[in-house]
């Protein structure tokens, strides 16, 4: 039985928003996350080293709050991630049931 249309699209954004998220973070961690590498960026890119650091820590913070905050644009539904578990349930139960 096919999985239930609006908990594939919760899943999806879900996914999505994690994705991008370990995309920033990994991003972030490659390039800040040693002595070394912060010592390198400082000294050959200042003011890309600011802003890009500045750009990756907006990034994470704006996917987390999309993760974790109601959306305006879905009155009826909560947060992703706490509508998701319900979702899942409810869809796992008509797949087992059917």
């Amino acid at each position: 039985m096919a999985v239930d249309a609006r908990f594939q699209t919760l899943f999806d954004e879900v996914w999505n928003e994690l994705h991008g998220l370990q995309t920033a973070w990994s991003l972030y961690f490659g390039l800040y996350g040693t002595a070394n590498n912060v010592r390198i960026l400082r000294s050959t890119a200042i003011v890309s080293f600011g802003a890009i650091q500045e750009l990756l820590i907006e990034a994470m913070y704006l996917r987390t709050h999309r993760l974790i905050e109601r959306k305006k644009s879905r009155a009826s539904m909560d947060s992703l991630i706490r509508h998701l578990p319900p979702s899942a349930s409810d869809s796992m139960n008509a797949y087992w049931a059917g």
